[in-house]
């Protein structure tokens, strides 16, 4: 062996030089990935309210109205429920 050849790692083979070389997480590849569409699309879901304030203040009327208390309305909130649990 010349001094500038190290020997091949354990279970590596020939190539054990070059093994960690292809798959790489490197602080400049998390950086670009931060900085990248997926980064700013998080951004957006996170700017997101957790609650529809909209939605609440429209569904507080229609119930102190009345006008949730039919058949019709019930089947369809249960209806929607199992399609939303049957999806997951």
């Amino acid at each position: 062996m010349s001094k500038h050849t190290q020997a091949p790692k354990p279970g590596l083979g020939a190539h054990a030089d070059t093994a960690t070389d292809s798959v790489t997480t490197t602080p400049s590849n998390l950086d670009r990935l931060a900085d990248g569409a997926v980064a700013k699309h998080v951004a957006a879901i996170k700017a997101l309210p957790d609650v529809r304030e909209d939605r609440v203040a429209q569904m507080k009327k229609l119930i102190a109205d009345g006008q949730c208390d039919t058949p019709e309305r019930l089947n369809a909130a249960i209806e929607k429920m199992l399609g939303e649990l049957r999806e997951h």
